[in-house]
């Protein structure tokens, strides 16, 4: 079996933001941080926005508490809006966690 956490760079989760429904892509950022890119410059986010999954990609169920927006900042190259998320989990402090069975790669 493999166990791969949301904070891992190499994982990738299609989410939305619940108040604003923008997409993005949240991957793991530094030890206890998460991060959004691919949102449009323009995007409809703020501070405090709670962050889900989208269901998208098939591996994560639509609704899934994934973060809270803490920071944003514009990648002047690309002009894309970029959140910083605290994870909704205390990662460090699971008791329990649930497995998600199924998904195509799975």
């Amino acid at each position: 079996s493999r166990i791969t956490l949301i904070t891992d760079p190499l994982c990738g989760v299609d989410a939305f933001v619940a108040r604003s429904l923008e997409r993005g892509i949240v991957r793991g950022y530094e030890r206890d941080a998460l991060i959004m890119r691919y949102l449009p410059e323009t995007a409809d986010i703020k501070r405090g926005d709670l962050v889900l999954t989208s269901g998208k990609g098939f591996i994560f169920p639509k609704g899934i508490p994934v973060g809270r927006v803490v920071s944003l900042t514009t990648d002047p190259r690309t002009h894309e809006t970029i959140a910083v998320l605290q994870p909704s989990a205390h990662i460090n402090r699971l008791f329990e966690v649930l497995i998600v069975l199924g998904g195509e790669g799975l």
